[in-house]
């Protein structure tokens, strides 16, 4: 099994409403990706320094994660969350699961 983690951060002006969506749009991944094996969304706690998402999807394999990497359905998500986090700066992580 592999972990991918996902930490967006977001633009200064991102509000709490729009943060939220932003958890609400990535909550989609599981239904438009069946192969994820697992999946947790979340956005960071307030009074941390730095805003951000985290996203955390189980695959049973690398050729799994691949496929999740180029899906359409998965890069349209982030179409659709680009105003709000700054994908220039996101970091995506690899573990064993």
């Amino acid at each position: 099994m592999l972990r991918h983690i996902f930490i967006g951060p977001t633009f200064p002006a991102c509000t709490e409403a729009s943060l939220s969506g932003v958890v609400e749009t990535l909550s989609e991944l599981p239904a438009l990706v069946p192969w994820i094996r697992d999946f947790s969304v979340k956005q960071t706690l307030d009074w941390s320094a730095t805003r951000a998402v985290v996203l955390i999807a189980e695959f049973d394999s690398r050729e799994d994660w691949e496929r999740y990497m180029h899906e359409p359905k998965h890069l349209a998500l982030g179409d659709r969350i680009k105003d709000f986090i700054d994908l220039s700066s996101m970091t995506v992580v690899l573990t064993d699961a």
